[in-house]
């Protein structure tokens, strides 16, 4: 994340933030009303700073989603394929009731 130093209507120098969007790559300026408003230059580095950890975990926490969802099995797959099957084993079998699919 970058800095830059800016003024405002009132000759009071503050400053704005802009980062490389996730998605188009292009520089994104945060909105002045999203961002707190730092007139030194010290709190708006550290704040900049801890933006971009916050952003490394995230980035972090979904590469591990990804490999976690890659690495096991996705149930439901597995639930509607057994639903399929149990269906064409017995198509006149109610599943609304245990009776039915203990007796099946």
């Amino acid at each position: 994340m970058r800095m830059q130093a800016r003024t405002d209507k009132q000759g009071l120098t503050y400053y704005s933030f802009i980062y490389d969007h996730p998605e188009t790559g292009k520089p994104t300026r945060i909105k002045k009303e999203d961002a707190p408003i730092f007139r030194e230059r010290d709190k708006a580095k550290a704040w900049a700073r801890t933006q971009d950890t916050k952003h490394a975990a995230m980035r972090e926490a979904a590469q591990q989603r990804l490999e976690l969802k890659s690495n096991h099995h996705d149930f439901a797959e597995y639930a509607e394929n057994f639903t399929r099957w149990k269906k064409e084993k017995a198509p006149t079998a109610s599943f609304n009731t245990w009776q039915t699919l203990l007796e099946l």
